[in-house]
């Protein structure tokens, strides 16, 4: 796939240590409000009538969780259930409740898109059928080591690593892909429920999230948890004061001081946490799709990866936020220690 980067790299390099354009939004910055109207009828109508397909972005390896494989194939469920079988039972689940076939499109990349799609064809695609999958390829960005060198690998090539979730945008648009998106719409869809594969308790199709998006017209619905401390590892939604306009900054790139800021009360002013669950209008999507979205530097294992995030679309949406009050919304398998706690919720 042709690099979605028109930029010297390693120019960028050279300015990675300077803040991100949404820091300087948060000296007049606010948490966002609350959407607390959900319209469960208008998420059932868009699903049993075919308007709805789900996205996981499913791009990484499960290498901090010691597993050299693509993390969607990792066994955690309470039978060993993988996490691709457990997210594609759900969709399952969703067809037969509502009777209509619910799409679900699987982003994968370079590392992972052999093992996985061989995984899901070899399982039979857990009972979805092989039309309802839609499998397509983010791109790739160099590898950087400290120093700002191209990164070898063993073959003595320029290491690549996925371009971050944010990498949808232009993989589900892309005509090499066949372009997803343009297939969707043919089918009638009009909404996509994004969730990240590593989200072994995400409830896809919430009727309360998808409701919430269609009665409130919003291009983008984001699921929010209350963040429990300043350092919790998840991005925080705020809206910028004078434009109104909703963003979203990473939790490695929030400066502690500004995380930490308290209101009156004690309690974080900065407290709307990324679920990394979202529902996006196809519109939407359609109309962004010319957007190139910024790429962020990265520090892992000792060398520079460079991700886009699909939340820097959110300048552009109209957005909605929903709370979730769910402690099984919090369970994230990203290493090794969350397993025990994942497990015991079983």
């Amino acid at each position: 796939m042709k690099p979605a980067f028109n930029w010297n790299l390693y120019q960028f390099y050279a300015y990675r240590n300077e803040a991100t354009p949404a820091v300087q939004w948060l000296g007049h910055a606010t948490s966002p409000p609350m959407d607390h109207c959900h319209d469960r009828t208008m998420a059932d109508r868009a699903l049993r009538e075919g308007q709805t397909a789900v996205v996981v972005t499913a791009g990484g390896n499960g290498t901090r969780l010691g597993f050299e494989k693509p993390k969607g194939m990792y066994p955690i469920g309470p039978k060993g259930e993988s996490l691709f079988q457990l997210h594609f039972e759900k969709v399952v689940a969703l067809t037969g409740r509502y009777g209509c076939s619910i799409p679900y499109c699987v982003m994968v990349s370079d590392k992972t898109q052999e093992k996985t799609v061989t995984f899901l064809r070899e399982n039979d695609f857990f009972g979805l059928l092989c039309e309802d999958v839609y499998i397509f390829k983010q791109d790739s960005i160099p590898v950087l080591t400290l120093n700002g060198t191209p990164f070898l690998d063993e073959k003595g090539t320029c290491a690549t690593s996925p371009d971050g979730h944010g990498g949808l945008l232009a993989a589900i648009t892309n005509h090499e892909n066949g372009c997803v998106l343009d297939q969707l719409q043919d089918r009638g869809i009009r909404y996509l429920f994004y969730h990240q594969i590593d989200l072994p308790f995400v409830e896809i199709g919430s009727r309360e999230l998808l409701g919430s998006h269609i009665e409130s017209g919003a291009d983008m619905t984001c699921l929010v948890l209350h963040k429990q401390s300043p350092t919790d590892p998840m991005g925080t939604f705020f809206v910028d004061g004078e434009t109104q306009r909703a963003h979203c900054i990473e939790y490695s790139e929030i400066p502690a001081q500004e995380a930490a800021v308290t209101n009156p009360d004690g309690s974080l002013k900065f407290w709307a946490g990324n679920a990394g669950v979202q529902v996006y209008s196809l519109d939407f999507l359609k109309r962004s799709r010319d957007i190139e979205l910024p790429l962020h530097p990265v520090l892992k294992n000792q060398h520079w990866q460079f991700e886009r995030f699909l939340f820097d679309l959110m300048p552009y949406a109209v957005v909605t936020f929903v709370e979730s009050n769910s402690p099984l919304d919090r369970m994230v398998l990203k290493r090794k220690e969350h397993i025990p706690c994942i497990i015991s919720q079983w």
